[in-house]
């Protein structure tokens, strides 16, 4: 089967697409055929786009930002996040409960969340990481209760908040690492702008990067 363009007779296809652009400035009812030819290679030589590659661990360009919801058995029992001194935990408040029927303790390894009076309690599990429990609090907002469980190594990343419950995947923990430590150079630098900073390569570590966290800027500027 000829790839000869259609239209082009067979002594001008064997001419190269140069000597039939440069006879076509001499005679102009070349023109065409030049045209033709031209587009010919055009389509012949452009580059192939190359099908997307899955990489393991990558994230889908529609993945969302913010707190990562955690579903067991089909429900989802809360959602959180974690920033560089703390890990946020949200859950549903139920109708009707006021603050001061919820009990909710932070040790150092756990975290127990029930209503006064039920015979189980909501949570009770282990934590994803250690926590400073003497900083830990528990607020209503926004319809929610919000745990704020601090870490007891700032700059950490906590791979899950709870330690039975799935972790963040590769990107997600990447993503985190990369946030905790922009988070660290804002806090430590305030009069500068690192929101739209770029991060390459393997990302260091928040708590060790440039001799460690400076924890007397990070707590004289909060989030």
């Amino acid at each position: 089967m000829s790839g000869r363009p259609a239209g082009i007779p067979d002594d001008a296809v064997e001419m190269t697409v140069d000597q039939l652009v440069a006879l076509a400035e001499k005679d102009p009812s070349m023109r065409g055929l030049a045209a033709q030819a031209l587009a010919a290679r055009d389509k012949v030589t452009a580059p192939t786009a190359a099908p997307p590659v899955a990489v393991p661990g990558s994230a889908p360009a529609n993945r969302k930002k913010g707190p990562v919801a955690v579903v067991v058995q089909g429900k989802e029992v809360y959602r959180w996040e974690q920033n560089l001194d703390e890990v946020l935990i949200y859950v549903p408040r139920p109708p009707g409960v006021p603050a001061k029927a919820i009990d909710c303790r932070v040790t150092a390894t756990r975290l127990y969340l029930a209503i006064r009076g039920n015979d189980r309690a909501y949570i009770d599990e282990e934590l994803g990481g250690v926590a400073d429990e003497d900083e830990s609090l528990m607020a209503i907002e926004d319809g929610n209760i919000v745990v704020y469980i601090h870490k007891a190594q700032p700059g950490s990343v906590w791979a899950s908040a709870l330690a039975a419950h799935a972790a963040l995947d590769a990107v997600q923990a990447a993503d985190a690492k990369k946030a905790l430590l922009l988070e660290r150079f804002q806090r430590e630098h305030p009069g500068f702008d690192f929101s739209n900073a770029q991060l390459t390569g393997e990302v260091p570590d928040a708590r060790e990067f440039l001799g460690g966290i400076d924890h007397a800027a990070i707590r004289k500027n909060p989030r």
